[in-house]
C-alpha cells in the first residue's frame, strides 16, 4: 500500500456519500449462514474487489472482477475457502502490495483465532502463507481476530489484530518485509485496551465496537488507524487514529481520536459488517463498503457495494 503525503487531508476529502456497485454473483454458492466481514481492492484503480465472509461451516474469500457483465460493473469469479469450523468467522482484513492479512476465528467460544496471510496474484487463486500464520488462543473475547490492519511504516511491518469489537487491540512488528524474508515473522509487542485508553486528548470519548480496521502511513512514517463503526442509532462512522509507536509510549496512549466522518450507506450496505479502504494515489484514498448478504446462499444474485469517492 502507499504511503500518503497527509492522511488527515485525504481523510476529508473522501465524499460521506455512497455509490452503489453491483457484482453478478448469479451460479456462484456461497456458504451457508453469516455475511459479507471486510472488503479490500487489488489492482490500479479497481480491477478486483476481494470480500471475506463468514457462513456456519467455513470462513471465506469472494474474488470479484471489475468488468461491464449482465448489466452490473462486475462478476465474481471464484471462492476461496479460508478455514473450517470451529474457525468460521472471517473478519474484516486488510491488503499489502500483493499480499492480504486476514483474522478467522471461532466466533462461538471466542478463545482462538489465526491470522492467515495469502499472496494474491492477478486472475490466479490466491495462496495461503502457512508458515506466516499468527495462531491465538487464551482467555474468551481477547484472544479473537475480528478485524485486522496492516502497513508499513519505515523499515518495519505493523499489524493491527482487534479482537472482539475491538475491545482490545494487539499489534505485532517484524523488522523489514515478513513476506520477501520469511524469517523475519511477526513478533507481538504490545496490546491497547479500551477500558485502560488516556481519552484526554481525543475529539470525544468515544471508542465504536469496530468490526473492521485499516492502517495507513504517512510521508514521515506516522501511522493512523482508520476504524468502521454502526451507531446503536444505525448511523454510520469512519473514526481516524494517530498510533503512536514510540517505545516510551505507555499503551493506554498509542492511540489518539483526531476526526470523524458521518457516512451514509446505500443500497442496504453498512459499516457494521463489510467495509475498507483503498490507497489510490499519495493524496487519495477511496472507501467502500458492502451489503451483508446477497441472497440466497444458492440462488443469490447480486453483490452489492457501495463505493465512497474522494474529491
Amino acid at each position: 500500500m502507499r504511503t500518503l503525503i497527509d492522511v488527515p487531508a485525504a481523510f476529508e476529502r473522501i465524499e460521506n456519500t455512497g455509490t452503489i456497485l453491483k457484482i453478478d454473483r448469479t451460479g456462484t454458492t456461497f456458504p451457508k449462514g453469516g455475511h459479507f466481514q471486510g472488503v479490500q481492492v487489488m489492482g490500479g484503480w479497481p480491477n478486483r474487489i476481494l470480500l471475506t465472509g463468514s457462513s456456519r461451516s467455513q470462513a471465506y474469500l469472494v474474488t470479484c472482477r471489475l468488468e461491464p457483465f449482465a448489466g452490473k460493473q462486475g462478476r465474481v469469479e471464484r471462492v476461496t475457502t479460508l478455514s473450517h469450523t470451529p474457525l468460521d468467522h472471517a473478519g474484516g482484513f486488510q491488503r499489502l502490495a500483493r499480499f492480504i492479512a486476514i483474522g478467522v476465528e471461532d466466533d462461538r467460544c471466542r478463545r482462538d483465532s489465526d491470522v492467515q496471510f495469502w499472496q494474491t496474484r492477478g486472475a490466479k487463486s490466491p495462496r495461503l502463507l502457512d508458515d506466516l500464520t499468527i495462531s491465538r488462543s487464551g482467555k474468551k473475547n481477547v484472544s479473537t481476530a475480528g478485524a485486522v490492519g496492516i502497513a508499513t511504516v519505515g523499515k518495519r511491518t505493523l499489524l493491527a489484530v482487534g479482537t472482539w469489537h475491538s475491545e482490545t487491540i494487539d499489534f505485532y512488528r517484524a523488522v523489514g518485509n515478513p513476506f520477501q524474508d520469511r524469517t523475519r515473522r511477526f513478533r507481538f509487542w504490545r496490546t491497547w485496551r479500551k477500558r485502560d485508553a488516556d481519552k484526554s486528548e481525543w475529539i470525544d470519548g468515544n471508542f465504536g465496537e469496530y468490526q473492521l480496521l485499516n492502517l495507513v502511513a504517512d510521508q514521515d512514517d506516522q501511522l493512523f488507524m482508520i476504524a468502521f463503526n454502526r451507531s446503536s442509532g444505525g448511523k454510520d462512522f469512519m473514526d481516524l487514529y494517530t498510533v503512536d509507536l514510540r517505545p516510551s509510549t505507555p499503551p493506554s496512549k498509542m492511540l489518539r481520536k483526531i476526526t470523524k466522518k458521518h457516512m451514509i450507506c446505500k443500497g442496504g450496505a453498512d459499516f457494521s459488517k463489510a467495509a475498507g479502504i483503498f490507497v489510490r494515489s499519495r493524496r487519495k484514498f477511496l472507501v467502500f463498503a458492502a451489503k451483508g448478504t446477497s441472497g440466497d446462499h444458492k440462488k443469490g444474485t447480486t453483490i452489492t457495494l457501495n463505493c465512497f469517492s474522494a474529491c
